[in-house]
């Protein structure tokens, strides 16, 4: 009934995960568990806690910058994979320069309608929507196969 990848319409992955699988080089669910028990299992003794709170925060930002690095790879080498023409190239490159651009544009933002400047102060939304407008532009504009 679902494709072999997917189990049901309620199957979700996080972009963390693509990140700490490079990292880590396993992609095995039963790892995922067995790490979920002991994280539970730590989270019982408040003596583990404190040691974790006192990670000093330019660690934990070293850490969530290598993390999303590395998710930025992965979908680098997603779009690479799939191959990129000449339009594919022009909306990568407009929404990657609207998602990183326009947020740097306050002067912008604030003559914008206050819906439309909270959708797009965001610069993940703002590529992310640019992405999708463009693309769906593209495939109306194209010859019908």
């Amino acid at each position: 009934m679902w494709p072999a990848n997917q189990q049901g319409p309620y199957r979700a992955t996080y972009a963390q995960n693509n990140g700490v699988i490079q990292l880590t080089g396993v992609a095995s669910r039963r790892v995922g568990y067995y790490m979920a028990g002991i994280l539970a299992l730590l989270g019982l003794f408040p003596a583990i806690g404190r040691l974790i709170s006192v990670v000093p925060p330019p660690v934990i930002g070293a850490l969530a910058m290598m993390l999303f690095g590395l998710v930025a790879v992965s979908g680098l080498r997603l779009i690479l994979s799939e191959g990129l023409g000449q339009l594919e190239g022009m909306i990568v490159a407009l929404s990657l320069g609207v998602g990183l651009g326009l947020p740097t544009q306050p002067i912008l933002l604030a003559s914008l309608p206050d819906w439309l400047h909270a959708l797009l102060e965001s610069g993940i939304s703002a590529g992310g929507l640019t992405a999708l407008l463009l693309t769906l532009l593209w495939r109306a504009k194209s010859p019908v196969e």
